[in-house]
């Protein structure tokens, strides 16, 4: 069997352009379609949190400030940053993001859908293409976002791809260093991403050329890491250090472990509704292609490493699982080519759990949909500030001018997106504020200072950002309170001489 799919991989490079390969080609492309289709009804859906802080921090940077500075300060990794950078040259906008993230969504399906072909041919590849696609537009799964996850799967599914193609005959040498590249650029995009750089490295190493082809692909992984290194030189070693290992250590350290176990577990049971189709099509896929160890074991091990990345992640969010959906999906293409050789009863079971992936996430957005606009997020976050910043950034632009800075005390990064105004205090997220050594002090001064912000949207109970009742203090003796919105105070900078 192995022998066969090696040969059928190698002819969508090397063989005679058969109408069937040429059907399949542009069934596959027809994956990214589907990929942008699916993900239409949920554009409307409020910013997330990190969406809208990648989006603000990417705009400082754009505007001068010095990336990882106190300007355009986020504990994510450049490659990320960048992206958003360019999104904002197109569109500071929510719509900006969201399609953005249909674009990175339809490079993922297709690069799951190449990794397929090359281990089991090209209808599975239409398949996995179509599972992926489907299932990254999950609302709980919050794969409709634009963030790391999504952008590093992208890049880690072209990776395995071409290291695939080059072990199935297709590719030269030279592509196997170019996976490479792609899988060492992941990290630069989440710092979980390494599910890729494991696959990659393994195929080469378990070539018969084993040396020269492992130099190739980790010579290929090194050169963004390279890159880094010599960014982080140049732009200020301390600063990139604590921004990319320092303040996630620090943050760690605060978190218990059974804390950590509950938040990733919680994640998962969130996402459930969009991938317990996919977790089950996945299982059949390696039960059933077994005896076939060469096309099952690149995938499992992709899939073991994509998992075990999604769990490194502090807080358990679902979006952290976005990561693992290609790697299942190649495993649930597995089954496909096999579904002739079972008996009609098996043959029923497999094309069901196959659909039951596919239309589990479909039904999850009806069941969205089917609730009034303004109840939806609310139906898919437990945080309240996700949804209550439509109504806070409409209350600031009836009440504000654009020149205002506001402050969303201490955590609704989405807000100054969605409202166009800015804020100069560089912690945007409520794990940085809680976490980082000095945040907290420096959050009193600056709210006391002439360079703080006119208003304050309080989000969180101050005496609990701040047990120590210095922040509630500070905001009783600079801010006067001066409307409500989604039930949340807003105060303004008194302008008081002795403010």
């Amino acid at each position: 069997m192995s022998t066969g799919l090696a040969q059928a991989a190698r002819g969508m490079l090397t063989g005679r352009p058969g109408r069937a390969r040429w059907t399949a080609l542009a069934a596959v492309a027809a994956t990214a379609v589907v990929a942008v289709l699916v993900r239409l009804p949920l554009i409307g859906l409020p910013l997330d949190s990190d969406e809208g802080g990648y989006a603000l921090v990417a705009h400082r940077w754009a505007a001068g400030a010095t990336l990882y500075s106190a300007g355009a300060w986020v504990d994510r990794p450049p490659g990320l940053v960048l992206v958003f950078r360019w999104v904002d040259a197109l569109a500071y906008s929510p719509l900006g993001l969201r399609v953005a993230s249909a674009v990175a969504a339809a490079v993922l399906a297709v690069g799951a859908a190449a990794a397929s072909w090359a281990l089991a041919g090209r209808r599975a590849a239409v398949v996995t293409g179509l599972l992926t696609a489907v299932v990254l537009a999950g609302p709980w799964l919050q794969g409709y976002e634009l963030n790391g996850e999504l952008l590093a799967a992208a890049l880690a599914a072209w990776a395995v791809a071409l290291a695939l193609w080059w072990r199935a005959g297709s590719l030269p040498a030279i592509w196997l260093a170019v996976a490479g590249l792609l899988a060492g650029s992941a990290p630069l995009m989440k710092q979980s991403g390494i599910d890729a750089v494991v696959v990659v490295l393994l195929v080469a190493a378990l070539s018969p050329r084993r040396t020269r082809m492992l130099t190739l692909a980790a010579a290929g992984a090194a050169v963004p890491l390279g890159l880094v290194v010599v960014l982080a030189t140049l732009g200020g070693w301390s600063r990139w250090w604590f921004a990319l290992v320092g303040s996630e250590t620090q943050l760690s350290a605060g978190q218990p472990v059974g804390y950590r176990i509950g938040s990733m577990l919680l994640g998962a049971l969130l996402a459930a509704p969009d991938t317990v189709g996919l977790a089950l099509a996945a299982a059949a896929g390696v039960a059933l292609s077994w005896s076939d160890r060469r096309a099952v074991w690149p995938a499992l091990l992709w899939a073991a490493a994509a998992v075990f990345g999604a769990c490194l992640g502090p807080f358990g969010h679902p979006h952290y699982w976005v990561q693992a959906v290609a790697p299942a999906a190649v495993l649930a293409g597995l089954v496909v080519p096999r579904l002739r050789l079972l008996a009609p009863d098996l043959r029923r079971f497999g094309v069901a759990v196959l659909a039951t992936a596919a239309v589990l996430p479909l039904v999850g957005q009806a069941v969205v949909l089917s609730r009034p606009s303004d109840q939806r997020t609310s139906v898919l976050t437990k945080d309240p500030v996700v949804s209550a910043n439509v109504t806070v950034a409409s209350w600031l632009d009836a009440h504000t001018r654009p020149q205002d800075q506001v402050f969303a005390l201490v955590a609704g990064a989405a807000l100054y997106l969605q409202a166009d105004r800015s804020t100069s205090f560089p912690y945007l997220w409520y794990g940085n504020v809680e976490h980082v050594s000095g945040a907290i002090p420096l959050l009193r001064s600056w709210l006391a200072s002439r360079s703080g912000p006119r208003y304050v949207v309080v989000y969180q109970n101050p005496d609990e950002v701040d047990p120590t009742g210095a922040l509630l203090r500070v905001l009783e003796k600079h801010y006067l309170r001066v409307g409500r919105a989604a039930g949340y105070d807003v105060l303004e900078r008194r302008m008081s001489p002795g403010a």
